[in-house]
């Protein structure tokens, strides 16, 4: 069979086995029976050439898997099939993880931060030097943040997993400034009812991290198992 364009597409064949029966075959292009195709359970529409039978092999016009999420190309003899699903799926899983990181770096800092505001509440003086470096430590995390935040909205793969890894990691970085200016405030006036502030917010903060992981994990998941 001579290498041409069929329809301005290149044809791939396939070896299947193919049968047919009366009605199937009363469809016909160009004398020959044609085929619907169906890939995942989604039937491919044909817009130009469709998928015919010829020899007893079924032929598929390479543009048809355009519409499951492949990219053609012709360079030369060859033509060059992409699975940009697959891309998308795996710059989105690497996102995720990237935001897992983040994520960890932030249960860190709150551990840091519950360590100093633990050795108050044992009537220890905490250096200003401690005050001062947790204070830099969370402007870090929200810069960090930002650019996490930046990538996600980014994201290729738009399940609802990723809005709701948005909505957690945003109450997350709400929760965490008012665990820490509580926090800070303990640190300085010592006074039961200032632990008992921060206390309040650290468990509200902890909530926003721990929803903030699970969704991030689910997205994370969620793009794995889409990876073919």
């Amino acid at each position: 069979m001579s290498k041409r364009l069929l329809g301005g597409f290149l044809v791939i064949l396939l070896a299947l086995s193919v049968t047919s029966s009366v009605s199937a075959d009363s469809q016909k292009y160009k004398n020959l029976p044609v085929r619907d195709l169906v890939w995942n359970d989604q039937t491919a529409k044909a817009t130009d050439v469709p998928v015919v039978v010829m020899d007893g092999r079924t032929m598929i016009p390479a543009y048809l898997f355009k519409q499951f999420g492949y990219s053609l190309s012709s360079v030369g003899d060859k033509v060059i099939v992409k699975n940009t699903q697959n891309e998308r799926y795996i710059r989105s899983a690497g996102i995720a993880h990237s935001f897992e990181s983040f994520l960890w770096e932030a249960q860190n800092y709150e551990e840091q931060l519950s360590d100093a505001v633990l050795e108050r509440a044992a009537n220890e003086e905490i250096p200003e030097e401690t005050v001062s470096r947790l204070q830099d430590q969370l402007k870090a995390l929200q810069q960090s943040y930002q650019l996490q935040a930046q990538n996600l909205s980014q994201t290729p793969a738009k399940f609802e997993d990723y809005f709701e890894a948005g909505r957690w990691a945003e109450g997350m970085m709400t929760a965490y400034r008012e665990m820490t200016e509580a926090g800070a405030e303990f640190l300085k006036e010592g006074t039961p009812e200032s632990l008992k502030t921060y206390r309040s917010k650290k468990q509200k903060a902890l909530k926003e991290l721990q929803g903030a992981q699970l969704a991030v994990t689910k997205l994370f998941n969620r793009s794995m198992t889409k990876i073919q």
